[in-house]
């Protein structure tokens, strides 16, 4: 028979015969094949905890991502009024000065000498 011999009813017969006749595996292949899936299944069975790491606690402890990123917010925040004070805030370097000054902080007039300060101190 040959390629232009073949017609469809002889194509249908054929796939027919081939759906009666499904060759059964090899008991001895079959076997062979669990064995070798079991064996690739054993270190996947049982993973090995991994350590958690620093950050990934402290991350824990503070909240998870919603927190950490809140306390960066907040940090951001208070470099950011730190560096660039609004101008009602009072001039924070003046109250660390060693010289009298007057500090104006939201109406409140205050006249400070730190050197009287520790000298009370000291006595």
């Amino acid at each position: 028979m040959t390629k232009r011999d073949m017609t469809d009813q002889d194509l249908d017969q054929l796939f027919e015969t081939a759906r009666r006749s499904v060759p059964e595996p090899d008991p001895g292949f079959l076997a062979a094949l669990g064995d070798t899936a079991v064996a690739a299944l054993d270190p996947l069975a049982a993973p090995t905890p991994r350590p958690e790491g620093v950050w990934t606690q402290i991350g824990t402890w503070l909240g998870g991502w919603g927190g950490v990123g809140g306390l960066i917010a907040a940090t951001a925040a208070g470099v950011w009024i730190g560096v660039s004070p609004p101008a009602v805030l009072p001039d924070a370097a003046a109250f660390f000065s060693t010289t009298a000054s007057e500090v104006s902080g939201f109406g409140v007039w205050v006249d400070v000498d730190r050197t009287d300060l520790l000298a009370q101190d000291e006595s």
